[in-house]
């Protein structure tokens, strides 16, 4: 046994030890963990891993290395691009039918056929669950199973040019497996197709991926992955500092001078889809009044917040689409910031020292909590009383999705769950069937959305969207668009791996030099 004395002076040379490898930067590389595993931090818990239930960012980065889609989606830059993936290819046989080659020779990773079938019961899974996240996005399309190796997709729009994008989200699972499963049960164990499968799950603690040996593509480098979820920025990045850590996701700006000091680590800020914006009611009191929601956009300085609280990683947002997106357009000016213009709005509307509440979400992206009091104050100086209302993001959009129990403006940040601007205007805004199509919705605008998504020549789509977007916003002022956001990521400098546009992981790639 150790005397008491003896064991004090231990752990403090211990610790004096350790506050010296941070010190002089001991990083990563110190560590000396194989390089066949990958430890990943990042900022939100994970709920499950069924995309039906969770759509969030946590969740569909670990969901998306396990299962699979009949068609996947890359990025060029900023620019998604579809490629075949459990379908090998497709084409559209008719105005609403189109007709899919399934991959041949793929398993489940329970030694499961992937076939036709698979297809075809997915989706009767997902609709299991009537709000379902995939159930809405997939509420057009039928599909049937033609033969063993040939599904049919039957859309109720004609020459619905958003379909192989749409078929992105919808992650296929093994029949026999998943019959007689809820979502809830198939959450917490899923199986799919992809490179990892679901080793352990320590809830609340951390999640083990292993590599697929049977996977039909490239086999992952990568042999085990462990993904832990930490809320405080410094901690994650203090997990990289020593050692603790591979990649940390979610940096926020304020510690980038930190991470660029640590030894063996680089700082990443990549471009994302990822958008941060207001969300103004068009059917309920106060802003229902044009004025007043034109008054919220001039309020807005996106220049400071972007230099104060995001150091200049972030782009502004005027409009409704980021680049790569159809209708970008960058030369959409959208409203400046004029806090005199606001004041005037508001003194024409008859409305200046108007209560209104501010929701928003806490921990759910990057500064989303700091972002709305920085909103709170802009809209307070131009004469606006502002209740803050934040919270998770899972308990306040049940709340948020009732037209009963939600009042005010909303403080969002939006990523598309597939790659087509229908998803934008047809199943998460401003359209009668869309999520938040409890918020109001505009029948130009709504006409504009139905058109562009029966189109398939990319030039039409481009001219209907840019037309819905000046509807929108110039016109009608239904968001006040903020800032784009940049991805920060702190990984080890001997890691080859490219952060996508989306914020997903697809560590299949990821190697160490």
């Amino acid at each position: 046994m150790v005397p008491p004395l003896k064991r004090i002076a231990v752990l403090a040379i211990t610790a004096v030890l350790a506050a010296a490898a941070v010190a002089c930067g001991g990083g990563p590389a110190a560590s000396g963990r194989s390089k066949d595993s990958l430890v990943v931090v990042q900022q939100a818990a994970v709920q499950s891993l069924n995309n039906n239930i969770a759509s969030q960012r946590s969740s569909s980065r670990i969901t998306g290395e396990i299962m699979e889609a009949a068609v996947r989606i890359t990025y060029r830059g900023a620019t998604p691009v579809l490629e075949p993936g459990l379908a090998e290819s497709w084409q559209q046989v008719d105005a609403k039918t189109w007709r899919f080659k399934v991959r041949p020779g793929v398993k489940f990773s329970n030694g499961e056929p992937l076939t036709a079938e698979a297809f075809a019961k997915s989706l009767d899974y997902y609709r299991q669950d009537p709000a379902g996240k995939v159930t809405i996005v997939l509420a057009n399309l039928s599909i049937k199973a033609v033969d063993q190796m040939t599904f049919e997709v039957h859309t109720s729009t004609p020459d619905l040019g958003s379909l192989p994008a749409q078929l992105t989200w919808m992650l296929v699972f093994p029949p026999a497996y998943r019959g007689g499963m809820t979502d809830a049960q198939f959450g917490n164990a899923p199986i799919g197709t992809g490179p990892y499968k679901l080793a352990t799950w320590q809830k609340g603690v951390a999640i083990d991926l292993e590599a697929n040996p049977d996977y039909w593509g490239q086999k992952p480098v990568v042999k085990r992955i462990t993904i832990k979820s930490v809320p405080d920025a410094a901690t994650r990045v203090g997990m990289i500092e020593t050692g603790a850590a591979d990649v940390v996701a979610d940096v926020t700006p304020e510690l980038a001078p930190r991470v660029q000091g640590i030894k063996d680590v680089k700082l990443e800020f990549a471009k994302s889809d990822s958008r941060a914006f207001l969300v103004l009611k068009t059917n309920q009191p106060p802003t229902d009044d044009l004025r007043v929601r034109q008054a919220i956009n001039y309020a807005i300085d996106r220049k400071a917040i972007i230099t104060t609280l995001f150091k200049g990683y972030a782009d502004p947002l005027t409009g409704l689409f980021v680049e790569g997106e159809s209708g970008f357009d960058p030369n959409f000016a959208g409203y400046s910031y004029d806090p005199a213009k606001a004041k005037a709005l508001l003194a024409e509307a008859g409305k200046t020292g108007i209560a209104i509440d501010l929701n928003y979400t806490i921990g759910t992206s990057v500064l989303d909590k700091e972002v709305a009091e920085a909103l709170q104050g802009q809209l307070q100086a131009v004469g606006f009383k502002v209740n803050m209302k934040g919270g998770p993001f899972a308990t306040l959009q049940p709340k948020w999705r009732d037209p009963a129990k939600s009042s005010g403006i909303y403080a969002m940040t939006f990523s598309p769950v597939y790659g087509d601007s229908s998803f934008l205007l047809n199943r998460a805004y401003f359209h009668p069937e869309s999520v938040y199509g409890v918020w109001g919705t505009d029948k130009e605008l709504t006409g504009l959305a139905d058109q562009a998504v029966a189109k398939t020549d990319p030039a039409v789509r481009q001219q209907l969207y840019a037309q819905a977007q000046d509807r929108a916003i110039a016109q009608e002022a239904m968001w006040a668009p903020i800032l784009v956001l940049k991805q920060g990521y702190a990984l080890r400098a001997d890691l080859d791996w490219n952060p996508p546009a989306d914020s997903r992981f697809y560590f299949e790639t990821a190697k160490f030099r």
